[in-house]
This record gives C-alpha cells, sequence and structure tokens, in this order.
C-alpha cells in the first residue's frame, strides 16, 4: 500500500482560543477517510507512490506560513511550485466536502499529469527520448488547452492526450507559453 504524507492544522481557524500549528506524518493512503471526522480546516496530501519530501517542503513551509500568519488558503502558491507538480499531485482534503485534486501538466513532461514515455511505445521502435515538439490544441482565445498530441520523431507514432472533462483550469492559461506548466483542479467523490 503507498504511503501519503499530509500537513493538517490542529484546529479550526474559527476557534476562539485558536493556538495553530501543523504536524507531517506519512499513513496509508485508506487511512485518510478519517480525516473527515477530524478538527481541522483542511488537509493537503500527496499521491506519488514513491514520495520525496524534500519535493514538498518549500511547499509545505510556505502553506503554512499562509495559513497561519496571512490566513490565505496556500492552494494560490502552486503556480510557484512547478517542480511539486512534475513529482506528484496534491490532494485537498475539507471536512464534509468533496476531495480537491490538483494536476500539473507539461505539454511535453506531463500532459494532463500523465507522465509520457521515456521510450516510444512502439514495439519496432523503442528509441529513446523519441518525441518531436508537441502539438498542442487550444481553445479558439488561446486560455486553454483542449489537447496535446506527441509524436515520436523516428516511427512518427502519435499519442494524443485530451483534457479530462472533470478538470478546471487552475492558473492562468500559459502552458503553450511557459515551461512551467500548468495547474488543474479535480473534485473527486
Amino acid at each position: 500500500m503507498a504511503g501519503c504524507y499530509a500537513i493538517h492544522s490542529l484546529a479550526q481557524k474559527s476557534s476562539p482560543s485558536f493556538k495553530g500549528g501543523s504536524q507531517r506524518f506519512a499513513l496509508p493512503y485508506s487511512q485518510l477517510t478519517c480525516f473527515s471526522r477530524g478538527p481541522f480546516a483542511w488537509g493537503i496530501a500527496f499521491n506519488q507512490m514513491h514520495f520525496i519530501t524534500a519535493n514538498a517542503d518549500a511547499f509545505l513551509m510556505r502553506s503554512a506560513m499562509q495559513w497561519f500568519i496571512y490566513s490565505r488558503h496556500p492552494m494560490a502558491l502552486l503556480g510557484s511550485h512547478s517542480e511539486l507538480g512534475a513529482h506528484t499531485d496534491v490532494l485537498i482534503f475539507y471536512p464534509q466536502k468533496k476531495t480537491e485534486r490538483y494536476v500539473w501538466s507539461h505539454p511535453a513532461l506531463r500532459p494532463f499529469g500523465e507522465a509520457t514515455p521515456l521510450q516510444c511505445p512502439n514495439t519496432h521502435c523503442m528509441s529513446l527520448r523519441p518525441f518531436r515538439e508537441p502539438h498542442v490544441i487550444c481553445n479558439k482565445k488561446k486560455t486553454q488547452v483542449l489537447s496535446i498530441t506527441l509524436t515520436c520523431s523516428r516511427c512518427n507514432m502519435s499519442k494524443v492526450y485530451e483534457m479530462p472533462p472533470s478538470f478546471q483550469q487552475w492558473g492562468k492559461g500559459e502552458i503553450t507559453k511557459s515551461e512551467h506548466g500548468e495547474w488543474y483542479r479535480e473534485l473527486e467523490v
């Protein structure tokens, strides 16, 4: 079973005797459902099977500062943490609400959160790092990416990644203009 790292606030911000603090710990993914009954405002978790905590340290420190000092929700910080998105998705748990999943997308590295293969999937080709520059199809206003196509430079096999209908853009719509990629939000049951 995969380990899951989480940070959660120990008290509701609306509590008159608020003494905020945070705690980081590892637990099995199946136990995350117990958060829905605890005294917290929200919780952060990461879904990478082999999670490297060093990739999340800066994000978690800045998130705690945003929440406990400035009383702002930390998800506004995601745009400046593409290195975290390249490694894992971010899950936000709220009591009595649906879980929010934030997925980082980059046209060449992780189209709509799916890691691109390092090798051509065609069994006759199998060349390493085979893909040409991705072909990105946007909406008419060029603010939303609709699909990304990767084509092998050796055998011309193509793989099309389409934006899932449950994804909502969580950024400025700069996936085609920036090397940093773009974040998407998905509500989970």
